[in-house]
């Protein structure tokens, strides 16, 4: 260390600004972060340019971003949207864990636009194949495979009421199928 002479100062103020530079510096290369090229680190996305988010189509990242919807929200409503997009926001409520409060807090900031195309008529439950099962709400796999199990055993179904002899469906599930489905 260099002896000290008369009128040598240290300057805490300037340590403190190096500090900073450096603690910011390592923060932003340890997070891949570039700030040389002068765009922000942010991808673009509807939220922050102030645009709703597409429920069809936006990626899981912006779909974070909306109030009361964390990573695993986020991604049960793209798991949910491959099995049947949306029609509107209101059909949020179709994802487990968003309720009637949390559809309505979310207001403007969603839209369903891109990618739904309505079906011209329900389903045939007596036709369809398990596939199209597993498109409708609350329907998974191994429902869609009970429902054409017991079809196939039992013979086809006289009316959407008639699934609930089905092990796992009841009137819950039925109430939520019923507008997509028809026996012919």
């Amino acid at each position: 260390m260099a002896p000290r002479t008369p009128g040598h100062r240290r300057h805490p103020a300037g340590l403190f600004a190096l500090w900073a530079g450096l603690f910011l510096a390592g923060m932003s290369a340890a997070m891949g972060l570039d700030w040389s090229t002068g765009e922000t680190p942010w991808p673009d996305t509807p939220l922050l340019d102030g645009q709703p988010a597409d429920l069809n189509v936006a990626d899981v990242a912006t779909l974070e971003l909306l109030p009361g919807i964390g990573p695993s929200r986020a991604m049960a409503i793209a798991d949910e949207r491959k099995r049947r997009p949306f029609a509107g926001p209101a059909e949020l409520s179709r994802v487990r864990g968003i309720g009637p409060a949390t559809v309505a807090g979310l207001g403007p900031l969603v839209q369903a636009h891109g990618e739904y195309d309505e079906p011209d008529r329900p389903m045939d439950i007596n036709a369809a194949s398990v596939e199209q099962l597993e498109q409708l709400p609350g329907i998974g796999p191994v429902l869609a495979d009970r429902i054409a199990t017991d079809r196939s055993l039992h013979g086809g179904y006289a009316d959407v009421e008639a699934l609930q002899r089905v092990r796992g469906i009841g009137p819950a599930t039925v109430a939520k199928i019923r507008t997509h489905l028809e026996a012919r």
